[in-house]
């Protein structure tokens, strides 16, 4: 067998070196104190040097080491709640500071907007200043159907008309019809009391733009 053969034989059967890793370092617990923890490096300084605990000296160490930690943090946290809730009870005073000025200035607003001539819409009246508007919005009529009750009295009502053939109520057409009385509605040109509507007025609103 040539020299030649024998060599190209022998770099193919050849075991491939394995890269080391170097093993973390044993400390004793005369050198732990002087070990700088991952959380206490600073942000892109180099990474915390590996160890590895080998007895029980530096195992006791490790443990009291979480448990200080755990003790800080819960310190800090505790810290921090309690200026949370001193930072909630400013924001709840200063919210009720708010309220108190806001409604009773806005009362006064409410009262001087009465006295003043202002523009006037189907729905709104509006007075105009320099830092905002005045605007009384007036209070919208719902009404809250039962269609049960209604369509069988639009029926026996000769108001057949207003009642879809799927057994609807055309309440678009019945709603022209119908005016508030007290909770009850009414149907406005004869004054008949509906069946099945509850009428409620929401108030008037007043605010600022």
């Amino acid at each position: 067998m040539s020299k030649k053969t024998t060599e190209a034989i022998e770099a193919a059967t050849a075991t491939p070196e394995v890269e080391q890793i170097p093993q973390a370092e044993i400390l004793t617990i005369e050198q732990v104190d002087s070990y700088i923890l991952p959380g206490e490096i600073p942000e892109g300084a180099p990474p915390h040097r590996e160890f590895r605990i080998a007895d029980d000296d530096v195992a006791d160490w490790a443990i009291q080491k979480v448990l200080d930690a755990k003790a800080e943090y819960q310190r800090i946290a505790d810290l921090g709640e309690r200026e949370i809730q001193r930072i909630k009870e400013k924001i709840e005073a200063a919210a009720k500071r708010c309220e108190a000025d806001t409604s009773y200035l806005t009362g006064r607003l409410a009262e001087y907007f009465q006295t003043v001539p202002h523009k006037t819409t189907k729905t709104t009246e509006k007075y105009k200043l320099i830092n905002g508007t005045l605007v009384m919005k007036r209070g919208a009529v719902k009404f809250q159907r039962d269609d049960a009750k209604l369509i069988p009295w639009l029926k026996a009502n000769g108001h057949e008309g207003l009642v879809k053939t799927k057994e609807e109520v055309a309440w678009a057409d019945l709603k022209k019809l119908i005016a508030p009385a007290g909770s009850m509605a009414i149907i406005g040109d004869t004054g008949e009391i509906i069946e099945g509507i509850e009428a409620t007025v929401s108030p008037d609103e007043f605010k600022i733009e």
